[in-house]
C-alpha cells in the first residue's frame, strides 16, 4: 500500500496527463454521441412543432358553439366511432358533412402525443410538388425513429385544388412514409359522397393498400334532440330553448328535413336564443339556415371600422371573398381583416372551422347575383364556373325554396343570359317561347368571355334548367320547350369573332355541340321528357360517322365525372379515344344503379328516386358504349353480368319506344357477356 502511495506521488504529472487523455475521449464520445442524435433531436423538434400548430388550430371547443354557451360539454353517441388505434393498419372514418368525423378525431389526437393531425388545408400544402413540405417531412419522420399515428382529417376537400389526382397524390405520400419510416399507421377521414364516387376508393389496391372502414351514421331525430338538451343545459337562455327545439324537429314542420347534423342544431339554438320562433319556422332549405345563421352572426359580432358600413355590407363581403378564394386557388383558408377573423365560424389560423361554409358562401355568391337585375354590369364569371357537387347542391335548395313565381323570374333571367350565346335563328325561336327571353343589352359583356367560359355558361344553364321543381307543373311546359330548342336548335357552341378559338377548337364543334345536347338529355331525364333522352341513345348507339361525337361526348364526360382519368383534365382536355384507359369507377357507378330492384310502382312523386327510373335508358346505354370500345371479361365481374342479366326494363308507364330501346340495349350487352 505504501509502495502505491509511494509510486502516485512520483508519478504525479503522468497520472494527470493520462487522466486528462481519459477525460478527453469521455467529452469526444461525449459530443459524438450528441451530435449523432442531433438529427433525431431536430426532427422530434419539427414534428412536435406541426403537433403543436394543429392543436392550436383544432382547439377543443367549437368557436360556434362557445358563442351559445361559455365552456365545451360532453356528448357521447354510439354512432361516433372512438377510432381505436390499431397499428399497422390504415383506418377509413366515413360520413356526412358535419356528422362528428373531425370531432371525434381532434379529440383523439388531443390525448395522445404520438399523433400527427393533417387537417385538409395543411395537407393541400404538404402534397404540392412545387413545396419542400412532403420532403422535409417524411426526411423527419425518417430520423425521428418514432412510430406515429398520422391522421388526415377531410381528403374530400383535396379535391377542389388536385380534382380527380387528389387520391393518387393521397396514397402516393402514404406510400413514401410507410416505405422510409417506422411510421405505418394511419386514420382517414372522408365524406360518403367522395368515397362513393371515387368507387370506394378502389384505386387504393393500385398501391397495395386496405383499409379498415368505420362509418358515422346518420343522426336520428331523436339524437339530435338529444344533443341539442345537451347544449341547452348550459346556456343562460330565459326561453323553453327544449321545447321550440321539438317543435323544429317535428316531422309535419319542412324544417325539420334542414337539421340533419351537430352544426345544424348548433346553429339552430343559437338562432333560437335571438330570434322569434316563428321566423325560425319559415326556414324550409339547408340555404336558408345557413344564411340565417351567417347574417345574424355578422350583425352581432361585426365591428364596422368605418362609418357607414353596416353588418350586411360586411357579410356581403364575406360572400364576395369567399368566391374570390374559391376562383382563385380553391383554398379553404379565407384571409380576412383581424376583426373578422375573430368571428366564431373561424379557427384561430383563419380557417374556416367547417368546410360547408365555403360551400354555403359561393353558392349564395351565385344565388345573389341571379336576384339582382341583369345589366351590362353583371358578372358573367358567376354563371360561367363548372361548381363541385356540394355547391350545387346549395345552389339548387337556394333556389327551390322560392315560390313557383320567383323561379319563372329566375328561368328568365337564365335565358336571358343564355339567349346571348345563341345565333340569330335561335333567338328568333326563343322569341317564339318568350319574347322577354331575348337580351340584347349583354351580347357584348358575353362576347368578351374566353371560350371555355362561353361554352360552360351555355352547359351550365342546362344543367340549371334540369334542377328546377314548380309545385304548378304547367310551368314543365316552358322548361321542355326550352330544351327541346337548345337540343335541336342551337348549333352555336362559341362567337366565332372569338380571338380565343383555336384550330381545334373549331374543328371540335361537333364534338362540344354533342356535350351541349348531352346536358340537355340528361336534364331533360329529371323531369321524364323522354324524346330528348331517346334522340340522344339513338345518336349515342349509332354506327353512323355523323354521330360518332356523342358517344364520345357521353364517355368522355361519365369516365371524368367519376375520376377514371387521373390527371386534372377536363372535357376541354380529355377525349375518350385511348381504350386502354380504365373506365372502373363510370361502369360500376352505373351497374350500382342497375342493381336497384325497380318496379311499375315507378316513376314516384321524389324527383330524386326517379333519377334511377328515368336514368335507366341511359345508364345501359352507357355501359354498352363502353362495352363495345372495351375488353368485355375486364370490364364485368360475375356479379355484374348478373346484375345486367336481370334488370328490370319493362316499365309499364314508360313509352313503347323506351321500352323497346332498354330491350334492345340490354339484349345487345347479353350478347357481349
Amino acid at each position: 500500500m505504501f509502495a502505491f502511495i509511494t509510486f502516485l506521488k512520483d508519478n504525479v504529472n503522468l497520472i494527470a496527463t493520462v487522466l486528462c487523455g481519459i477525460g478527453a475521449i469521455i467529452v469526444t464520445i461525449i459530443i459524438g454521441v450528441k451530435q449523432l442524435n442531433k438529427p433525431k433531436r431536430n426532427a422530434i423538434l419539427s414534428i412536435k412543432s406541426l403537433q403543436d400548430s394543429q392543436k392550436t388550430i383544432n382547439n377543443n371547443k367549437s368557436r360556434l358553439l362557445e358563442t351559445i354557451i361559455s365552456r365545451e360539454i360532453t356528448f357521447k353517441r354510439t354512432s361516433i366511432p372512438k377510432v381505436p388505434l390499431k397499428r399497422g393498419q390504415i383506418q377509413l372514418i366515413l360520413g356526412e358533412p358535419a356528422c362528428g368525423k373531425s370531432y371525434a378525431l381532434i379529440k383523439l389526437f388531443n390525448k395522445s402525443n404520438n399523433i400527427i393531425f393533417f387537417d385538409s388545408k395543411t395537407l393541400i400544402d404538404y402534397l404540392d410538388e412545387t413545396k419542400d413540405y412532403k420532403k422535409t417531412f417524411i426526411s423527419n419522420l425518417n430520423n425521428s425513429q418514432k412510430k406515429y399515428i398520422i391522421i388526415f382529417d377531410g381528403i374530400d376537400e383535396l379535391e377542389v385544388e388536385y380534382g380527380s389526382q387528389s387520391l393518387e397524390y393521397l396514397f402516393q405520400f402514404i406510400i413514401e412514409i410507410q416505405s422510409g419510416s417506422k411510421t405505418d399507421s394511419f386514420i382517414i377521414s372522408s365524406r360518403n359522397a367522395f368515397y362513393k364516387k371515387n368507387n370506394n376508393f378502389m384505386i387504393a389496391k393500385k398501391y397495395g393498400i386496405d383499409f379498415s372502414v368505420s362509418v358515422v351514421e346518420k343522426w336520428s331525430k331523436d339524437e339530435l334532440l338529444s344533443y341539442g338538451e345537451v347544449i341547452i343545459k348550459n346556456t343562460n337562455c330565459k326561453k323553453n330553448l327544449t321545447l321550440l327545439i321539438k317543435k323544429c324537429l317535428n316531422e309535419s314542420k319542412t324544417l325539420s328535413k334542414t337539421i340533419s347534423n351537430p352544426l345544424d342544431i348548433q346553429m339552430l339554438i343559437y338562432l333560437l336564443t335571438i330570434k322569434d320562433y316563428e321566423e325560425i319556422n319559415e326556414i324550409t332549405s339547408k340555404f336558408n339556415l345557413y344564411n340565417s345563421f351567417l347574417s345574424s352572426i355578422f350583425v352581432k359580432y361585426c365591428k364596422n371600422p368605418q362609418p357607414g358600413v353596416s353588418a350586411s355590407d360586411n357579410y356581403s363581403q364575406f360572400i364576395q371573398n369567399c368566391f374570390d378564394e374559391y376562383l382563385k386557388n380553391n383554398s379553404t383558408n379565407i384571409s380576412f381583416s383581424t376583426s373578422i377573423s375573430s368571428f366564431p365560424i373561424f379557427k384561430q389560423n383563419g380557417m374556416l372551422i367547417h368546410y360547408s361554409f365555403l360551400e354555403f358562401a359561393v353558392a349564395k355568391h351565385y344565388y345573389d347575383s341571379i336576384k339582382k337585375p341583369l345589366n351590362i354590369k353583371t358578372d358573367l364569371h358567376v354563371f360561367s364556373q363548372e361548381y363541385k357537387n356540394e355547391i350545387e347542391d346549395f345552389i339548387t335548395d337556394s333556389i327551390n325554396s322560392l315560390d313557383d313565381n320567383e323561379k319563372e323570374e329566375i328561368v328568365l333571367k337564365l335565358m336571358q343570359i343564355y339567349s346571348c350565346t345563341m345565333s340569330s335563328s335561335g333567338k328568333n325561336e326563343l322569341k317564339n317561347i318568350n319574347e322577354k327571353f331575348i337580351n340584347h343589352k349583354m351580347e357584348n359583356i358575353v362576347k368578351t368571355l374566353p371560350f371555355k367560359e362561353f361554352f360552360t355558361l351555355k352547359s351550365k344553364t342546362n344543367f340549371r334548367l334540369g334542377r328546377l321543381y314548380f309545385d304548378d307543373k304547367n310551368n314543365y311546359t316552358t322548361i321542355k320547350r326550352i330544351l327541346e330548342l337548345i337540343y335541336y336548335n342551337d348549333y352555336n357552341v362559341y362567337d366565332i369573332d372569338n380571338p380565343d378559338l383555336t384550330t381545334n377548337i373549331k374543328n371540335d364543334k361537333n364534338y362540344y355541340l354533342a356535350l351541349l345536347r348531352r346536358g340537355c338529355a340528361i336534364s331533360a331525364s329529371f323531369y321524364g321528357f323522354e324524346e330528348i333522352e331517346i334522340d340522344y341513345v339513338k345518336k349515342m348507339l349509332s354506327i353512323e360517322k355523323q354521330f360518332k361525337d356523342y358517344d364520345l361526348a357521353n364517355r368522355s364526360h361519365t369516365m371524368l365525372f367519376y375520376g377514371d382519368v387521373q390527371d386534372n383534365k377536363s372535357v376541354f382536355e380529355f377525349k375518350d379515344e385511348d381504350y386502354s384507359i380504365s373506365c372502373y369507377n363510370s361502369v360500376s357507378k352505373r351497374i350500382k344503379r342497375l342493381s336497384v330492384n325497380l318496379n311499375n310502382e315507378y316513376p314516384k312523386n321524389d324527383v330524386k328516386e326517379n333519377k334511377k327510373y328515368y336514368f335507366r335508358l341511359f345508364d345501359l346505354a352507357t355501359i354498352y358504349s363502353f362495352a363495345r370500345t372495351r375488353d368485355v371479361e375486364t370490364l364485368f365481374s360475375d356479379s355484374d353480368k348478373e346484375i345486367i342479366r336481370n334488370c328490370f326494363v319493362d316499365f309499364e308507364k314508360a313509352s313503347t319506344e323506351r321500352r323497346e330501346l332498354m330491350k334492345n340495349i340490354k339484349g345487345l350487352l347479353i350478347e357481349k357477356l
